[in-house]
């Protein structure tokens, strides 16, 4: 395309942008049939029923309207007024009208079927020498406001408020009214004053962040517990449903934004309304901090150097610049997070999950190969970490030597290395463990999400099954209380055999789980039973025979504990021991068994309940045959 298709483009897309902005504004007064209307100010639909204006519009130097109890406002949209209601006021109803910020939110009671809704613009105002601004005056003699624009350029800022100047006329009656870059065909912002006939200042669409539920007028309709995020919502939604093909009626925002010069990049506007449509529909993070952790890796800013909370996906996109590759890095990340949230809460990956992944794979197919390598697969957080001890085979009559690794666990039976020992070390047992100790915690917590910490699974040879790993300590406490933790059986690689499985499918389908003492004349283990062992410090010979036994008979699941006590003879107290275990085992299915055991510890070691002790030296045995090790 040549220059003059250029300029012509530039010229449609001005003209339809004036279209698409005067009908999305709206004139307010007093309500419908009041008399002698006078104009309070402009506002401009931002979401499907919800209007955005200036709070000074109703409260301004002592003076208040609109602002009573279910009181009713007048908002004119292309000739009709409406029945409106001051829902969300962010503003000062005393003498000082100057309260920053300066912003309302209207809520239409009766809204019309069809709703031109602005584009709101999320990122910064730059100075830009094509804006206009828009809004209504009086009409004299009449009962209807006349819509008025006038073109401007934003050249600066003062304070947190943008500057407009060269302003062709700032009219009475624009206060509330937005303020729309031509440049990038978005709302950037609403009228709060004016310095002059020629020059004014411009609330940004940031100060909207501040919007919570405490702004909500009484008897007003309201947005939920997250009102700034649920108008969002609503306005992503609207948009995406008029670029449906079967819904429009004309030109869109988007399709206008697509032809502007200044949206000429590798993420245009379409690629930004499919982001945010995908985004929409994927469960919400967690916690900011979620947000914070995607993010440095597709931006420039450092971690907690963001103008606002990271609380929503959208959040994290509003950041983001006009590049393909920073945009699908950071889709990438999200979808990850999300993944690993499902998983660990026993859900499948969702239809939104899964649609997302692979719409980011087709387009990073087309992407030349320079920034293709730069995203790369699909790199999940693990489920589950695993510590692998294991003994070297050596020569005759020397010490043995042990070997460890430490694996990013996916699930059924999926392990990527995170980290390796040195087989030619010569380590003892300790120093093994002393090595995987110092590399634990920074491997945990790349792994960790916010609110799922990834569970722990130690496995190692017969006598180290019998240290309990839940009693390590991290600088945040102890392993066991801090996460779920879990031995598994070094052995049992590969194929799982029968006898493991059939232990396993027996539990699994058990509608009730029941301790079962290990050392029972009868060995022949029911539907829904679990081994339970009394461990004794005193007698590690029978402790390790017993679990031995355990594991020799293809048990999947079993529990133990460390120690009891210094008794000679600990029968009684393994009595004690197995009908308490029985107690709890029974109240869950097994799949609950290391969460449950974790919360269970927790319990224990903060001390509120004597009566709970008993668990601080539990230990659980958990051999998924689903999940093989490596």
């Amino acid at each position: 395309m040549g220059a003059g298709a250029d300029e012509q483009d530039a010229e449609w897309a001005a003209g339809e942008l004036v279209g698409l902005a005067r009908a999305a504004t709206v004139g307010i007064g007093g309500p419908p049939g009041a008399p002698n209307r006078v104009v309070w100010g402009s506002g401009v639909l931002v979401a499907p029923g919800w209007v955005l204006t200036c709070a000074h519009v109703f409260a301004d130097q002592g003076r208040t309207r609109g602002l009573g109890e279910r009181e009713d406002i007048g908002v004119q949209i292309e000739g009709q007024t409406l029945r409106g209601r001051v829902a969300y006021f962010l503003g000062d109803e005393g003498p000082d009208s100057r309260h920053d910020p300066d912003l309302a939110l209207v809520a239409l009671r009766d809204p019309p079927p069809r709703q031109p809704v602005a584009w709101l613009g999320d990122r910064d105002p730059v100075l830009c020498e094509n804006a206009h601004l828009f809004g209504y005056q009086d009409r004299a003699g009449a009962t209807a406001f006349d819509a008025v624009d006038s073109t401007c350029r934003v050249s600066g800022k003062e304070g947190r408020a943008t500057l407009v100047s060269d302003v062709t006329l700032l009219r009475n009656g624009y206060s509330g009214g937005p303020l729309v870059d031509f440049l990038r065909g978005e709302l950037v912002g609403v009228v709060k004053a004016r310095q002059g006939s020629t020059v004014g200042m411009v609330l940004p669409l940031d100060e909207l962040r501040r919007l919570g539920p405490e702004h909500g007028r009484p008897g007003a309709p309201d947005l939920g517990t997250e009102p700034y995020h649920e108008l969002l919502r609503l306005h992503d939604a609207w948009h995406v449903e008029l670029q449906d093909l079967d819904r429009r009626t004309g030109a869109t925002w988007t399709d206008v934004r697509r032809r502007l010069a200044r949206q000429a990049s590798t993420w245009d506007p379409l690629d930004r309304l499919e982001e945010l449509d995908w985004l929409s529909r994927l469960a919400p993070p967690s916690h900011p901090r979620v947000v914070e952790r995607v993010m440095p890796a597709s931006h420039d800013r450092e971690v907690g150097d963001w103008p606002f909370p990271l609380r929503t996906w959208r959040d994290g996109y509003a950041l983001l610049g006009d590049r393909q590759l920073e945009h699908l890095n950071y889709l990438r990340k999200v979808v990850r997070e999300v993944e690993l949230a499902e998983r660990r809460s026993g859900a499948q990956p969702s239809q939104a999950t899964q649609g997302l992944a692979d719409w980011i794979r087709k387009r990073r197919r087309a992407l030349d190969w320079t920034e293709r390598i730069r995203i790369g697969p699909m790199d999940w957080l693990p489920n589950s970490i695993l510590v692998e001890i294991e003994p070297l085979i050596g020569y005759e009559n020397q010490p043995t030597y042990y070997r460890w690794s430490i694996s990013n666990g996916y699930g059924s039976g999926e392990w990527k290395p995170a980290r390796v020992g040195d087989d030619w070390a010569q380590l003892t047992l300790d120093e093994a463990l002393g090595e995987v100790r110092d590399l634990l915690g920074e491997v945990l917590e790349q792994a960790d999400g916010d609110a799922f910490p990834v569970r722990l699974e130690i496995a190692a040879p017969m006598e180290q099954l019998l240290t309990p790993a839940h009693t390590w300590r991290t600088r945040d406490g102890l392993l066991g209380t801090d996460r779920e933790v879990v031995l598994r059986h070094s052995a049992r690689r590969g194929e799982p055999d029968s006898r493991w499985v059939r232990h396993w499918q027996r539990l699994a389908a058990a509608e009730h789980l029941r301790a079962r003492a290990m050392g029972d004349p009868d060995q022949s283990f029911l539907d829904g039973e679990v081994p339970v062992l009394c461990r004794h410090r005193d007698r590690p010979g029978a402790d390790a025979a017993a679990v031995r036994a355990v594991l020799d008979d293809g048990h999947a699941v079993a529990v133990w504990r460390e120690h009891i006590g210094a008794h000679p003879d600990c029968d009684p107290h393994c009595a004690e021991f197995k009908e308490l275990v029985g107690t709890w085992i029974e109240q869950h299915k097994v799949s609950e068994l290391p969460w449950r055991l974790k919360e269970l510890r927790s319990a224990a070691h903060e001390g509120h309940d004597p009566g709970q002790a008993w668990a601080r030296s539990l230990v659980l045995l958990y051999d998924d045959p689903g999940n093989p090790l490596p």
